[in-house]
């Protein structure tokens, strides 16, 4: 798939700007932040490496001054020359600050365990000026960590498919606006009782809010979010706890929204196993009904094949295939392909919980299936020195084969990782990279590059509660 460029917002801006003259000649003109430009409108991409600019916007990680959380941002910079990043953190409580940070080739790290910068989050802007640099942020609570990729730009539209608010569980959603104007926003909360929208919601300029979903859709076991801008446009990322609000004995996912519906999702690896347990939420934000189907492939050829999922999804609605309770679906693993074949956009998330026998050895991920392919794809934030393992899943959509190569992104730029073999990813199949038997190191960024377009996964654990499983960032060709 070739990427298509999208129109920054500056021209979404003039427009608005120009039709406010025509209404109200004496009313000042907003000021456009630099940063302003429309989120990739299908999930976070980087920008090709012959991009001028790179901006990087990211929900927000909690910095509290008890100390019993905390977070960070990682920036990688694949290149082999060192960049500069201008870096605004915006607190949800205080004035924001901005830093002028030379980024030398890997990984650049900021976190607040022992900073004096004090919030219950603080959200960030990170501007770059060169392309292929790519950002995460980690959430640490005592349920473990989380690592999710930040927005390539923002949206009007958010929507989360995953969910819940049931006894000891708490949903929190953390919704930035980096912009100097309101963000009016109606936030429709979809249950497995009830619906209810929250309209007129005011994201204030420059802050990170937050929202408890416990305490307003309470003792739910699935709750779907769709976050529609009348007005302006945010960042809108997600904390879900369960087994307890703020417990080591529960679990935390938290990661990004989507920032589209769409009609196609991938998921390079699914599993059904022992100790653990995935669904796939389908939500559809419409009012329209939408025709699903859900292709498992397994990743063995001879393997039983599980039977296509086929629902028609009606508007407003989710649907769930529970993976590890479903007894159509054999034991193995797949790559998975959701598909809306009336064209309804609908928004495909991946939930895995990890059990085990002690509660540090808990864990618990929700991700957005990838919306698009490309030949090169990083990841920013890994680990392969023990207790931590790291896995890569690289699926082939297409109907020929193709080879891929893992590279080291480092203070030399980006290697290849010395005796690492060539990966041949036949066509329609997905391969397992058990990435600590190529690399043992701690800090780890790594680079997929193919010889045709894919999908890449990355899975991180450690002995420790929490678990990382998201898709890695494609660079644009």
């Amino acid at each position: 798939m070739r990427f298509v460029r999208r129109a920054p917002i500056v021209l979404v801006v003039l427009a608005a700007v120009i039709a406010a003259l025509v209404v109200d000649r004496d009313r000042p003109s907003a000021v456009t932040p630099s940063f302003g430009s429309l989120a990739d409108r299908d999930m976070p991409t980087a920008a090709e490496a012959t991009a001028l600019s790179s901006t990087w916007i990211c929900p927000g990680v909690p910095a509290p001054a008890n100390g019993t959380a905390t977070g960070k941002f990682s920036i990688l910079n694949p290149t082999s020359v060192e960049l500069t990043a201008v870096v605004t953190l915006y607190p949800s409580e205080g004035n924001s600050t901005t830093e002028t940070l030379q980024l030398k080739p890997g990984i650049k790290e900021i976190g607040f365990a022992s900073s004096a910068l004090r919030a219950r989050y603080i959200g960030a802007v990170i501007e770059v000026q060169a392309g292929s640099v790519a950002v995460e942020q980690t959430v640490v609570t005592p349920a473990g960590q989380s690592i999710s990729p930040c927005a390539s730009g923002v949206s009007g539209t958010w929507y989360l498919g995953e969910g819940a608010t049931v006894v000891d569980a708490c949903e929190t959603l953390v919704a930035f606006n980096p912009f100097p104007d309101d963000a009016i926003v109606d936030i429709r909360l979809v249950t497995d009782t009830e619906q209810r929208t929250l309209s007129g919601t005011v994201l204030k300029p420059r802050s990170v809010q937050t929202i408890a979903l416990q305490d307003i859709v309470r003792r739910n076991t699935q709750v779907s979010v769709a976050a529609e801008a009348r007005s302006g446009a945010f960042v809108l990322g997600r904390v879900q706890e369960r087994g307890g609000c703020g417990q080591p004995t529960g679990t935390m996912s938290a990661g990004l929204a989507s920032p589209s519906a769409g009609s196609d999702f991938w998921f390079a690896r699914v599993d059904k196993k022992d100790n653990w347990s995935e669904r796939i939420v389908v939500f559809n934000p419409s009012a329209d009904e939408a025709e699903i189907d859900i292709e498992l492939r397994p990743f063995e050829p001879a393997a039983d094949v599980a039977q296509p999922v086929q629902r028609t999804l009606a508007g407003r609605s989710t649907f769930v295939l529970d993976v590890a309770k479903d007894d159509t679906i054999p034991t193995g693993s797949y790559s998975v392909h959701v598909q809306s074949v009336n064209g309804v956009g609908v928004v495909a998330e991946l939930a895995t919980e990890r059990a085990a026998a002690a509660p540090q050895q808990l864990g618990a991920s929700i991700m957005v299936g990838a919306r698009r392919t490309a030949d090169r794809w990083l990841v920013p934030v890994g680990s392969t020195v023990a207790p931590a393992v790291e896995e890569l899943a690289i699926h082939n959509p297409s109907g020929e084969a193709v080879t891929a190569k893992l590279k080291l992104v480092g203070p030399g730029g980006t290697v290849d990782v010395p005796g690492s073999q060539t990966i041949t990813v036949p066509g329609g199949a997905s391969v397992m990279v058990p990435v600590q038997t190529v690399v043992q190191l701690d800090p780890l960024s790594l680079e997929v590059e193919a010889t045709g377009d894919v999908v890449v996964e990355r899975l991180f654990t450690t002995d420790k509660a929490g678990l990382t499983r998201t898709a890695a960032i494609p660079v644009r060709s």
